[in-house]
């Protein structure tokens, strides 16, 4: 896949990031290993046939779900923030990806009905895999019930905050998913703070 330092040509001024750019750029390269092991550690390389769409939610400026974008066929991109949104569209455009390739909409996690019904009223096609990157609160019972609804085969979800990593995935196993394996990265030395990665997959009947 490509680098998130690759992917990542428009940031605004107007969006909540790290205004120092020597640390922004830092963390930009050390998110790069959440890309790395979203492909290696997991395995999900393996998987991909190059057609799939995959559903980035929380998306921010796009950086997850643009580096995946060589792998997979379509990118659907879904955050909150205009401003970011914006910048997601921008940096899709920059790196060549046409909106056959990769749509970003502004929606609320907090409205999750509403919120995948915006992306498939604009003929989004189901969705082979969900990357759900929350903020510390983490996401809903809401979301997590409409992802299940549309019967969605495999999640990645990124986490900031491990109480709440934990609650959501008690949610997403009453709804039929199976963790497969997590990863955890301490990104933030000397801090509490601790990054985790965990694949889940739909269970069958």
């Amino acid at each position: 896949g490509k680098s998130m330092q690759d992917m990542v040509k428009e940031i605004r001024r107007q969006l909540h990031l790290q205004n120092n750019k020597e640390y922004l750029h830092k963390a930009i390269s050390q998110y790069g290993r959440l890309q790395q092991s979203f492909f290696m550690k997991l395995g999900f390389i393996g998987e991909f046939k190059g057609d799939e769409t995959v559903l980035d939610l929380y998306c921010g400026i796009g950086t997850i779900g643009l580096s995946v974008s060589d792998k997979v066929g379509k990118i659907i991109g879904i955050e909150i923030v205009p401003e970011a949104v914006a910048c997601a569209r921008l940096n899709a455009s920059l790196n060549g990806l046409g909106p056959d390739r990769a749509r970003f909409y502004c929606g609320d996690a907090s409205d999750a009905r509403r919120l995948l019904a915006t992306a498939e009223e604009n003929g989004a096609p189901r969705p082979d895999l969900v990357v759900i990157d929350p903020p510390r609160k983490g996401t809903t019972p809401e979301l997590i019930r409409e992802i299940a609804a549309r019967n969605i085969q495999r999640v990645v979800y990124i986490s900031c905050e491990p109480e709440t990593l934990a609650r959501d995935l008690k949610w997403l196993t009453s709804h039929g998913y199976k963790a497969r394996e997590a990863v955890a990265y301490d990104m933030f030395p000397f801090t509490e703070h601790v990054e985790s990665l965990v694949c889940l997959t739909r269970q069958t009947n």
